[in-house]
């Protein structure tokens, strides 16, 4: 007889951040990896940290300025973690993130 396992879902947002060039081409400002809070965790982050899409009915947004740490995890680390950015703006990650530094 199989145990049904309960299994926690993670969902995860990979955002590339970039600046359309003169010529057409992209210049990659930034890679950012950021981890979004499921729904049993409403309670915490109330609305605080999702919205509507631009495009209305096709999308959530999911706010991360907003509360850019996980609130119930000892010492609060950040929910974001840069993967990539730029030589021209590695040293101010705030310019793309819209917080203070943290971790690349």
């Amino acid at each position: 007889m199989s145990t049904l396992k309960e299994k926690i879902c993670l969902t995860y947002i990979i955002q590339l951040v970039y600046d359309k060039l003169s010529d057409g081409n992209l210049k990659i400002l930034a890679l950012v990896l950021v981890s979004i809070p499921n729904g049993k965790l409403k309670n915490v982050y109330k609305n605080d940290v999702c919205g509507g899409s631009k495009n209305k009915n096709e999308a959530f947004r999911y706010y991360y300025k907003r509360k850019p740490k996980f609130e119930l995890i000892k010492d609060k680390p950040y929910r974001i973690q840069i993967l990539y950015l730029h030589p021209d703006i590695e040293d101010r990650p705030e310019e793309i993130l819209g917080f203070d530094k943290i971790g690349k």
